[in-house]
């Protein structure tokens, strides 16, 4: 190639000697460095640029000469070897060129007797890249956002649950702690005979004979048959009360990002316990639960998911069935192959045809305000399959119930 083609190349190209001295300077170095071949020919090329990167591309030059090879450096590299002011007046958006620079070594008798150095301007690429690395933390951010609203979501509806059982649960606690409230003061009442029963017989041991007679055999065995009852009243209602406890205590757990094991059926005894308020008056349940592995999951969200199926149910049969008939929630798990199942069944009102494909939209709802917002099965259905890559589906029939099906990787 002649050096008049050279020079109108697009492209920077000169080339330096051993002493790394300038033997050739093209158009496109002289315009962008405002430096003409005069000025430059035969100078030593960082006494012409002191601001060059001096120990950088002296060693990139010698380790030309001295192995006779190509050398390369990419613009993400070092963006710029010469300060030459980008070309892009009306986009902008850098302050010099960005540059990808090739070492050709010019063989001469067998050896490299100058190194010919290809400067292309990568501004459009550098620019491009600069963009689409700030979409994609564009974009990472808004993901990191998306899954933060999603958390608080999730989370918001946990309290709507069990906000809307609140009433329920105090009515739960109350109750037996009413009766816990009786037996301890019938044990005071009777504690407080028993002392006075004691004080009749120690008068009547330090009385003279004769001793006077002390007739409380029927008092003592109506205490007796009667404190052991009203002790164990007390401890069945503490009991109660403790159960409830642990199942909200277990149920509020925050969830974490990485899965841990799960016990599946732990956590149906604990949401039914939770939701008892719900069902408790109108349905019996129906328990069937296999053998079932710990499971890796996020399970205060599966604790979610079986609290909206089974709160659903209970209004299902509270809409289909009027005191005192009751109906019947079938829970069931079991494991398959790759598996494990929860099965949710009702015998309520089941869903009519026209809605079934809305059922998992967000905000829709057949439920009067106060019962329902329309996001439980949404967000049922976002944990089952987006954060487990599980599958959640039902089977109804209108007027005899609804089945749901969940589905969990194993």
């Amino acid at each position: 190639m002649d050096l008049g083609t050279l020079d109108r190349l697009n492209a920077g190209v000169f080339s330096v000697d051993p002493e790394l001295r300038i033997v050739h300077w093209n158009q496109f170095m002289a315009t962008n460095s405002g430096r003409s071949q005069d000025e430059v020919i035969g100078r030593d090329l960082f006494a012409c640029f002191p601001d060059l990167p001096a120990p950088w591309l002296r060693w990139k030059l010698r380790s030309v000469f001295l192995l006779r090879t190509f050398a390369f450096s990419s613009w993400k590299q070092r963006p710029y070897v010469f300060r030459f002011p980008h070309n892009r007046p009306l986009t902008g958006g850098t302050e010099f060129m960005y540059q990808d620079i090739a070492f050709l070594p010019a063989l001469a008798g067998g050896d490299v007797g100058s190194v010919c150095v290809l400067i292309t301007d990568a501004t459009d690429a550098a620019l491009s890249h600069r963009a689409l690395d700030d979409a994609h933390r564009q974009l990472e951010r808004e993901m990191v956002e998306r899954e933060r609203m999603q958390d608080e979501l999730r989370i918001a509806h946990k309290l709507e649950a069990v906000g809307q059982l609140a009433a329920g649960i105090a009515h739960e606690i109350n109750t037996p702690i009413q009766y816990i409230a009786d037996s301890v003061a019938f044990i005071g009442e009777a504690f407080a005979d028993l002392r006075a029963m004691v004080q009749g017989y120690r008068e009547a041991l330090q009385a003279p004979a004769p001793r006077p007679a002390l007739d409380d055999g029927a008092e003592l065995a109506y205490l007796e048959g009667q404190v052991p009852a009203a002790v164990e009243r007390a401890l069945t209602g503490l009991d109660r009360i403790a159960n409830l406890v642990r199942a909200m205590k277990e149920f509020g757990q925050p969830s974490h990002d990485d899965k841990a094991p799960g016990d599946v059926n732990h956590s149906v005894i604990t949401t039914l316990t939770v939701a008892s308020s719900a069902y408790q008056d109108i349905a019996d349940v129906e328990l069937e639960l296999g053998d079932v592995p710990p499971l890796a999951c996020h399970i205060s969200e599966i604790n979610q998911v079986l609290l909206q199926l089974i709160v659903n149910a209970a209004h299902a049969i509270g809409d289909a069935h009027t005191p005192p008939a009751r109906g019947a929630i079938r829970i069931r798990t079991w494991c398959e192959p790759g598996a494990v199942l929860i099965c949710v069944a009702d015998n309520g009102t089941g869903i009519a045809d026209d809605i079934r494909d809305r059922i998992f939209d967000p905000f829709f709802t057949t439920k009067p305000v106060g019962r329902g917002a329309g996001q439980g099965l949404a967000i049922a259905r976002s944990i089952v399959v987006d954060r487990h890559a599980g599958a959640l589906s039902f089977e109804t029939t209108p007027g005899r119930g609804t089945t749901f099906l969940v589905r969990l990787p194993s």
